[in-house]
């Protein structure tokens, strides 16, 4: 089946940096179910309304608050952020598509922040996460 961004999703991708739009992109061609979008870049007042525990970080240093936004979020769809299997089986489609574009390194996920795979000792874990790094 071939899958398709809708309106929202979009919306969010066009506020990403072209690397990370490329990367959900190629994400969406390679997996097996359907993606959306549901983050991007976010202003200070969407950052400071999060809900408590939903970020780690202060606005300033999120990468969601640059323009083209550094990181955001792609969600296997319908959306059930308690199906963590999704998520996983996910991340690894985003690794091979970031494989394919010559990006891995230059990658981090919100279920492995160090980036050691050894995802059992992440403490805060933001599954649908992605951002560009330095390298």
């Amino acid at each position: 089946m071939i899958y398709r961004w809708g309106s929202r999703s979009l919306d969010h991708r066009d506020q990403l940096h072209p690397d990370l739009a490329d990367l959900f992109d190629r994400a969406l061609e390679m997996a097996p179910f359907d993606l959306s979008i549901t983050e991007s870049h976010r202003t200070q007042k969407e950052h400071e309304a999060l809900p408590d525990g939903a970020t780690q970080v202060r606005w300033e240093d999120s990468k969601h608050s640059t323009k083209p936004s550094l990181a955001g979020h792609i969600d296997p769809y319908p959306i059930d952020y308690d199906d963590w299997l999704r998520y996983y089986m996910l991340a690894g489609v985003v690794f091979a598509a970031a494989r394919d574009l010559c990006i891995l390194n230059r990658i981090r996920w919100g279920g492995d922040w160090d980036r050691d795979f050894r995802l059992s000792e992440e403490r805060f874990r933001d599954l649908a996460h992605w951002e560009l790094t330095d390298g």
